[in-house]
């Protein structure tokens, strides 16, 4: 019986138990990699706050070298859109992460 469940159905209560916020699964997947600047990793939880929820799911935060923070893009257009708001967000960023090392931002289209 591929895919059945056996036994009760479960209570709607007891799924909302199975739900954890995404900062946590962020935080807990990207804890201890390599390479992954602290930076990144606070841009990570606020990510949708300072994009919004449309361009949070086509720009993420990549890598951070230099006082540079790298984002990736997946679509051209927006790569471009991204580029003419460059001041916009990076003051967007400083206004929600005050003591961040980041000045300046840079635009690569790619996958995260």
């Amino acid at each position: 019986m591929k895919g059945k469940r056996l036994g009760p159905p479960a209570k709607p209560e007891d799924k909302l138990q199975d739900f954890v916020a995404l900062g946590e699964v962020l935080e807990a997947l990207f804890k201890g990699r390599q390479g992954l600047h602290p930076e990144v990793l606070k841009l990570w939880k606020i990510w949708p706050d300072i994009m919004g929820p449309e361009l949070s799911q086509v720009a993420k935060p990549s890598t951070f070298k230099r006082g540079v923070l790298t984002i990736k893009v997946t679509d051209p257009i927006w790569l471009q859109e991204l580029n003419l708001k460059r001041d916009e967000i990076l003051n967007s960023i400083k206004e929600r992460i005050p003591d961040n090392l980041i000045t300046e931002l840079r635009f690569q289209l790619g996958r995260y």
